[in-house]
């Protein structure tokens, strides 16, 4: 029980720095100015928006909400392990018994309770700032009717199926950032290699080329209205598609989360072979 209570603490303390994290209130902030501009002001709305669905709320959470979302995952998860590793800080978990791993699982945690986190507020900002501005949600309407979805739901059942989808994809990208970041001391790493690597997943989503990996593409779940619609053989129809993408995700994601909390045990071998080779 002692044990449990305090991973808790860990994890809370853990998730409390990134929740506070500058970076993460100022892109939260700027998001909430974003969005009320979208909302309050029509001069903006109509020469700055894309309007998606004919639903501002589908837009803003569908279209505009994973650039920032991208954008706090890439500066404030990618210093984690980094920053501890730069500063001498696993070393010092190394004397604690069984201190790296439990260690390691309260930042994961912490890190995918931000993730959780910052969607969800994301989506309340939204949410109030569409009652707040009198636009109308229309949740009994069919969304993208006039499209001919494949998957037919109603806006507000489509309200919740993207915050799941974002959700999904927002913890998939926390994992990848945490295990780039177990492995360097060098901050800039991990914020490079994951720049580049939504980098490349935004060019392929936007040429739709080559076609494989658009339909496996994370930018599919970020706006995930494309998911309403059939794909191509072999990953047509629609919901075939959504478990096709869901199943890889899942299992590269507790691939990323089992080498992130092993990340330094070939290191500690390593390590301890050398000691010995050296008392010989």
């Amino acid at each position: 029980m002692k044990r449990r209570s305090n991973f808790a603490n860990l994890v809370t303390v853990e998730l409390r720095a990134l929740l506070l994290d500058k970076w993460t209130l100022m892109l939260m902030a700027a998001y909430t100015l974003f969005t009320s501009a979208i909302f309050f002001n029509e001069s903006f709305r109509n020469s700055r928006v894309q309007l998606i669905g004919h639903n501002l709320f589908i837009t803003v959470t569908n279209h505009y909400l994973p650039l920032f979302l991208i954008l706090m995952v890439l500066v404030v998860i990618s210093p984690v392990f980094a920053a501890d590793k730069k500063d001498g800080v696993v070393d010092l978990v190394d004397t604690c018994r069984n201190g790296k791993v439990r260690w390691r699982l309260s930042k994961v945690a912490a890190a995918l309770l931000y993730g959780i986190a910052i969607v969800l507020v994301g989506f309340l900002i939204a949410f109030l700032m569409s009652v707040l501005s009198r636009t109308p949600l229309n949740p009994d309407s069919i969304a993208f009717e006039t499209n001919k979805p494949a998957l037919m739901l109603t806006n507000a059942q489509f309200f919740v199926f993207s915050f799941f989808m974002i959700v999904f994809c927002t913890c998939f990208l926390v994992l990848f950032t945490l295990f780039i970041s177990s492995r360097t001391s060098d901050l800039l790493i991990p914020l490079a290699g994951i720049a580049m690597f939504v980098g490349i997943e935004f060019a392929i989503f936007s040429f739709g080329r080559p076609y494989f990996l658009w339909n496996l593409n994370i930018f599919r779940l970020f706006v995930p209205w494309y998911l309403l619609f059939d794909s191509l053989p072999p990953f047509g129809p629609a919901i075939r598609t959504l478990i096709i993408i869901l199943s890889v995700l899942i299992i590269f994601s507790v691939v990323l989360t089992f080498l992130t909390l092993h990340a330094d045990r070939k290191l500690v071998k390593v390590t301890n072979v050398k000691k010995e080779e050296s008392k010989i």
